[in-house]
């Protein structure tokens, strides 16, 4: 199952070690710092609402962490029918 984070961005759920908002101060701090050395895939020009930490990389996405788990619940939820 893939999880749609923006633009054409699809990333396998089974990839997926966090979501965390933009707005998460401390976290915030550490991700921006994290810019310079790890692989961060930037999706948006629009203002950015959340991080999606994988195994491989950091996505900056323009959809809010409230979304993306509804996206998460759904299609865990579609995968058990």
């Amino acid at each position: 199952m893939y999880l749609h984070i923006g633009a054409d961005c699809l990333i396998p759920i089974s990839e997926i070690i966090a979501v965390v908002s933009n707005d998460a101060g401390d976290n915030n701090k550490m991700l921006d710092k994290t810019d310079k050395t790890a692989g961060i895939v930037d999706i948006t020009t629009e203002r950015k609402q959340s991080w999606v930490i994988t195994e491989r990389f950091i996505y900056r996405t323009p959809i809010s962490t409230q979304t993306l788990k509804s996206r998460l619940i759904n299609s865990c939820l579609a995968n058990l029918k």
